[in-house]
């Protein structure tokens, strides 16, 4: 379950309960727009190979029912809690900060936050690094007690969960042999989609290609 507070919590299970991000940023397959899968269907002519049909049927109608649901619930509830949430941690403060040196010339100073800046020189610049810092700090503290809120753990939990079994029912069906040339186009316009492609994937989407090309 994703501990950072985003759609993705943490774009897959396992990451840190602090990722600094501007904000609360959604998952991938938030980014994406949560296409719908209707929107997915393929329009090439159908050319039948030996391999099931009736499996590929079924295993498109449990990719379109999860992202059916995942959409439905990031519609109704999930969208309004996450714009609350984003309202009450505010924007990441820059972890650096800018001073005009004698030459004229614009320098960008990088911020540790875990330093108060005293080996910073001249005086005037550890004074922007200490502002800097401390804005930082509190946005974390704000961002730290907004991942344990009442209303938003749950949700975004939820919501993971959804995205996840989403996840697995398109991962099933890219790994199903592409029985006909429409569902080869299917599983190129998801592949398209993406940011990305795994491994897997990408073997499965060859796989039928080399077929269809034999």
């Amino acid at each position: 379950m994703q501990k950072a507070i985003s759609a993705h919590r943490g774009e897959s299970t396992g990451t840190s309960p602090v990722k600094f991000t501007n904000n609360f940023t959604p998952s991938r397959r938030a980014l994406l727009g949560f296409a719908n899968a209707g929107a997915l269907i393929a329009t090439a002519p159908v050319a039948v190979m030996h391999f099931s049909d009736d499996r590929w049927t079924v295993l498109r109608a449990d990719w379109e029912a999860a992202s059916e649901v995942a959409n439905s619930f990031y519609e109704r509830v999930y969208k309004a809690e996450h714009q609350r949430i984003n309202a009450i941690i505010g924007k990441q403060p820059p972890l650096w900060f800018e001073y005009t040196a004698k030459s004229g010339q614009v320098v960008r100073h990088p911020v540790d936050p875990k330093s108060d800046g005293s080996g910073i020189y001249p005086p005037t610049s550890r004074e922007m690094h200490r502002d800097a810092a401390e804005a930082f700090n509190a946005w974390r503290d704000r961002y730290a007690r907004a991942d344990n809120d009442r209303r938003w753990k749950p949700v975004a939990d939820h919501m993971d969960a959804l995205w996840e079994a989403e996840e697995q029912a398109r991962k099933r069906l890219f790994a199903e042999p592409a029985p006909h040339a429409a569902a080869l186009a299917l599983k190129v316009q998801l592949a398209l989609r993406g940011d990305e492609l795994w491994d897997c994937d990408r073997e499965a989407l060859l796989a039928d290609t080399k077929r269809f090309a034999a």
